[in-house]
C-alpha cells in the first residue's frame, strides 16, 4: 500500500513540476503585463482587487473540481466557470483574454494539485491513522492525472 502511494505522489509531484515549470514563466509574464495594463487603466487598488478575486476564483474551482474527481483537463475547465461566475466584476473589470483565463486556470489546478499532494505527504507522516482520508486523497489524485476518476 505505501510502496504505491510513493509512486502515485511521485508521479503527481512529476507532472506537476513539468506544469509549473512550463507555465510558471509564460503565466508570470502575461500576468505581470495584463496587470500593469489593467492597473494603469483602473488604478491600483480597483486592478488588484479584482487580480486577487479573480485569482482566489480560479483555485478554488480548481480545488472543487479536484476533490469531485474531475481530471486535470475537466478541473481547468471548471476552474474557469467558477471564477466567471462568481467573480463576475473582476472578469468584466479586467476582460481576460481566453488564453489568458485558461493558462491562469491551468496554474491554479497545478497549485491546487500540489496543495492535495502537500496534504497527502503529510498524512503519511501521521501513520496509520490518517487511513481512510489518505486513500481517498490518493484515489482523488490519480483520478485527476489520469482522468479515470472523473464521476
Amino acid at each position: 500500500m505505501q510502496e504505491h502511494l510513493m509512486t502515485i505522489l511521485t508521479f503527481a509531484a512529476g507532472v506537476l513540476s513539468i506544469l509549473i515549470v512550463t507555465y510558471g514563466q509564460i503565466i508570470n509574464a502575461r500576468l505581470k503585463k495584463w496587470s500593469e495594463a489593467k492597473l494603469a487603466e483602473h488604478g491600483l487598488t480597483e486592478a488588484a482587487k479584482w487580480q486577487a478575486d479573480l485569482k482566489a476564483g480560479l483555485l478554488t474551482g480548481a480545488k472543487a473540481a479536484l476533490l469531485d474527481g474531475k481530471s486535470i483537463t475537466e478541473a481547468i475547465k471548471a476552474a474557469i466557470t467558477h471564477t466567471l461566475a462568481s467573480n463576475a466584476d473582476a472578469a468584466a473589470g479586467l476582460r481576460p483574454q481566453p488564453d489568458v483565463l485558461e493558462r491562469l486556470a491551468t496554474a491554479a489546478v497545478a497549485d491546487a494539485a500540489a496543495d492535495l499532494a502537500a496534504t497527502a505527504a503529510n498524512a503519511v507522516k501521521a501513520g496509520a491513522a490518517a487511513g481512510p482520508a489518505l486513500d481517498e486523497l490518493t484515489t482523488v489524485l490519480h483520478g485527476a492525472l489520469t482522468g479515470a476518476g472523473a464521476r
